[in-house]
C-alpha cells in the first residue's frame, strides 16, 4: 500500500507510458548502402536496439502479400515495406487519414540480389483526415444498423458528456470515446488531449483514447469497459467487454436527409460501384464513389452498406462484385430500419 502510494504521489502517468525512439523520419529513398552500414551495428538486443525510422503518410498502395494473408505490403519510395500480422491495419493505411509508419530496414536477397525491405513495427494514425475517412465512417454507421440496438445504455447531454470528458483526463486507463462522424471532432476541442486514430484501435494497455468512424473493428478492446459515444449514433451496437455504455443524446453522427430506399436510386449506385470496380478502381470507397455520379456521400453510403449485407459486394482488402448472390432489398435489416427512420 504505501509503494503505491508514494508511486501515485510521486510519479506521473507519463513515465509508465512506453516511447518509441526513432532516429529520423524519412522523406527520401532509403538505400541498400544505409541499410548495410545499420547491419554493422549487429548483433541488436537490449541495450543495442536496432533504429527505427519513420514515415508520415496518408493514402497508400497498402495490400495483403496474398488474398487469405493477415501479412500485408506497401511497395514504392521511399522504400518498401512489409506488416508481418498488420491485416487489421489495411483499412487505416488505405485511408486518407493521416498516420505515422514506424519501421525497420532490413535486407531481403532474393535470387542472388539484395533488396531493401522495411518490416512496420507500429502505425500511429493523426487527427487530420480526408473524404474517404468520411465515407468510411458514413458507411459504417448504416452497417451498425444490421444489428439489435443495446437498450442499457446510459443517454447524457452535450454539457454532461463534456463534464465527463474533463473528469477522465486525469484517470488514464479503462475508457474508449468514440466519435462517428469526423466532423463532429470541432464540437469537443477538449478531446484533443488523448490520444487520437482513425478507424482503428492503435493506443496500447488499454489508456484512455479516441477513436474517430466508429468502435473499431477486430479490434482487441480487452481493456476497455467503458465505452462513450460523443456523437449519437443511428444504433448503439452491444459489446460484452463494455460494462458502460454512454451515449451523447444531443449530438447527432449523421442527418439522413436526402437517403432514398427507392430501388431506381439503389440499382443506379450499383451500376456505378460495378463500372468502378470493373475499372480498377476498388481499393477505397472513396476510389469507387468517384465513379458513381450524381449521389450523395450519405444515398451512396447507406448503398454500400446495403451491397455488403446482402453479399452484392465484398470486401477482402478491395472491393469486388459477387454476382452470384439474388436476395431481395427488403431482406437486408439496414435497409428496412433506413426506412423505418425517413419515413
Amino acid at each position: 500500500k504505501r509503494v503505491n502510494e508514494y508511486t501515485e504521489n510521486t510519479y506521473n502517468e507519463v513515465i509508465f507510458e512506453r516511447e518509441t525512439v526513432v532516429e529520423a523520419f524519412i522523406t527520401e529513398t532509403f538505400n541498400l548502402r544505409q541499410t548495410r552500414e545499420i547491419t554493422l551495428l549487429e548483433p541488436c538486443g537490449i541495450g543495442n536496439k536496432r533504429p527505427l525510422f519513420a514515415l508520415n503518410v496518408k493514402k497508400t498502395n497498402a495490400n495483403k502479400l496474398k488474398p487469405d494473408s493477415s501479412h500485408v505490403v506497401i511497395n514504392g519510395a521511399p522504400i518498401d515495406l512489409i506488416y508481418f500480422g498488420g491485416v487489421s491495419y489495411l483499412d487505416l493505411l488505405l485511408s486518407d487519414a493521416e498516420k505515422t509508419i514506424v519501421f525497420e530496414p532490413n535486407i531481403s536477397s532474393f535470387n542472388g540480389r539484395d533488396y531493401v525491405k522495411g518490416y512496420i513495427k507500429n502505425v500511429v494514425s493523426g487527427v487530420k483526415y480526408g473524404a474517404d475517412v468520411y465515407l468510411r465512417s458514413l458507411t459504417r454507421a448504416f452497417s451498425s444498423l444490421a444489428f439489435k440496438n443495446y437498450e442499457n445504455a446510459k443517454y447524457l447531454t452535450n454539457s454532461e458528456i463534456n463534464s465527463v470528458i474533463e473528469s477522465e483526463k486525469s484517470s488514464g486507463y479503462g475508457v474508449m470515446f468514440v466519435l462517428n462522424n469526423p466532423n463532429n471532432l470541432q464540437y469537443f476541442n477538449t478531446i484533443k488531449k488523448f490520444a487520437i486514430s482513425h478507424l482503428k484501435l492503435t493506443e496500447k494497455g488499454g489508456k484512455n483514447c479516441v477513436i474517430i468512424g466508429g468502435v473499431p473493428e477486430n479490434d482487441d478492446m480487452v481493456n476497455y469497459d467503458t465505452l462513450i459515444y460523443l456523437d449519437k449514433p443511428l444504433s448503439v451496437e452491444k459489446y460484452v467487454n463494455f460494462k458502460t455504455v454512454i451515449v451523447n443524446n444531443e449530438v447527432n453522427a449523421f442527418n439522413l436527409d436526402g437517403v432514398s430506399t427507392d430501388r431506381l436510386a439503389l440499382a443506379s449506385v450499383f451500376k456505378g460501384v460495378v463500372n468502378a470496380i470493373n475499372s480498377g478502381a476498388n481499393k477505397t470507397l472513396l476510389d469507387i464513389y468517384n465513379y458513381v455520379n450524381g449521389v450523395s456521400e450519405v444515398q451512396f453510403a447507406f448503398a454500400i452498406s446495403v451491397f455488403l449485407e446482402l453479399e452484392f459486394l465484398t470486401y477482402n482488402g478491395s472491393y469486388s462484385v459477387n454476382g452470384s448472390t439474388k436476395k431481395e432489398l427488403t431482406t437486408s435489416t439496414v435497409y428496412n430500419e433506413v426506412r423505418k427512420i425517413i419515413n
